[in-house]
């Protein structure tokens, strides 16, 4: 394993006399016949919570409100990490895009954004998006997705501009995903995305719908994953199973490593502390379960888990444990495992996401900062462990 971190990359702004840096990476996809060069993207940008303050849930200090997501572009080169460009995303009216919440109606823990420790609304923003993964595809393009509504977003590689926003919620930049989609748990919709040989688009959600039969007492570890073809619209759904020995497991990422098998990143705790596990999976005979019932009663989501989807004849991923991040030298104190590269059929990498280094607000009103840098590793193999196909 090599990796490199940076302790500092350009500063966002000041507040409350602390400099705060760029970072806040939650995506990674190798850039084909480079040496090394990765796109990532920044989240909705430096954010905490007010709660410990002003005793209320929900309020969420943004400290920079015009701050723009951007995608950046990076060199990994003798142990150093290079920043080779830098580009903010733009909407496809040429406005650049914001990091505010965007809430749902029926949504139960709702984000109201503050600029300031009093609670202070800004102006709303028309793009509102927190993005949490990027492929690159073979012309170019770039696809990210986003956690909120959740959206895919076609990003045109040369102006970084949105070229069409495939979304479960119908306006008139929208291109129709399933509506069950819009059933996310509030900000945890799409985590992961990435491209086949082919060319179609795999996104995977950060942790179950939020489906009636969340509510009882038995836990719910059945994950959609969406298929689409980017070209005619048309979309299958496939179900994986998360981890049962983790508390509350999220999907950190996913790659392609050929047409029909990826690698999923779940991090989360168990009774020995933090986990970050990588497993392969295939998704050639998954059951395309592209509704919300499985039959007249019960969701997907119900089944809660694989033993019993496969009592009802459905198929999920096949799933198997690949590689332990944090015993192989992921530094877990750095921050969660939120992208994924195969570089490969030997060679894979790993982004954190350093939430820009900002921890919290305490009681007293101080914000207190996290101090991790933002880093990348590469693992390589001396045979090789994947089959590759570009």
């Amino acid at each position: 394993m090599e990796s490199s971190c940076l302790d500092s990359m350009y500063i966002i702004g000041e507040f409350m006399h602390e400099q705060i840096y760029e970072g806040g990476f939650s995506g990674l996809t190798y850039i084909p016949n480079t040496e090394y060069e990765f796109f990532t993207v920044t989240d909705r940008g430096p954010n905490t919570s007010l709660k410990k303050l002003l005793g209320k849930d929900g309020i969420m200090l943004f400290p920079f409100p015009d701050y723009t997501q951007k995608i950046i572009r990076l060199r990994y080169a003798e142990n150093t990490i290079q920043l080779v460009s830098v580009h903010p995303i733009l909407g496809s009216d040429g406005d650049p895009i914001s990091g505010f919440p965007a809430n749902r109606t029926f949504d139960t823990n709702i984000e109201i954004p503050s600029i300031d420790l009093a609670g202070t609304k800004p102006a709303d923003k028309r793009w509102k998006f927190d993005l949490e993964g990027i492929s690159v595809d073979t012309n170019g393009d770039l696809w990210l997705v986003d956690e909120y509504l959740p959206s895919l977003l076609h990003i045109d590689g040369k102006t970084f501009k949105i070229k069409k926003r495939f979304s479960a919620e119908a306006d008139t930049d929208s291109f129709m995903l399933p509506e069950y989609f819009a059933m996310r748990q509030p900000n945890r919709g799409f985590e992961g995305v990435s491209i086949t040989p082919s060319g179609k688009i795999v996104a995977i959600l950060q942790s179950p719908l939020n489906t009636p039969e969340l509510l009882d007492s038995i836990p719910n570890r059945l994950v959609r994953i969406l298929h689409l073809d980017p070209v005619s619209g048309a979309t299958k759904t496939f179900g994986y199973e998360l981890s049962a020995d983790i508390v509350d497991p999220k999907i950190g990422g996913m790659a392609a490593i050929n047409e029909h098998e990826f690698l999923i990143i779940e991090h989360g705790k168990n009774s020995s502390g933090k986990v970050a596990n990588i497993f392969k999976i295939d998704l050639e005979y998954a059951t395309n379960i592209d509704e919300i019932y499985f039959n007249a009663s019960t969701s997907f989501e119900g089944l809660k888990n694989n033993a019993k989807a496969q009592y009802y004849g459905i198929i999920l991923a096949q799933k198997s444990h690949f590689f332990d991040l944090i015993q192989a030298g992921f530094n877990s104190d750095f921050g969660k495992p939120e992208g994924i590269a195969v570089i490969d059929s030997s060679t894979f990498s790993v982004v954190n996401d350093n939430d820009f280094g900002i921890d919290k607000v305490d009681k007293k009103g101080k914000l207190i900062m996290n101090s991790q840098p933002s880093c990348i590793y590469i693992f390589k193999f001396n045979q090789p462990v994947f089959n590759v196909v570009k």
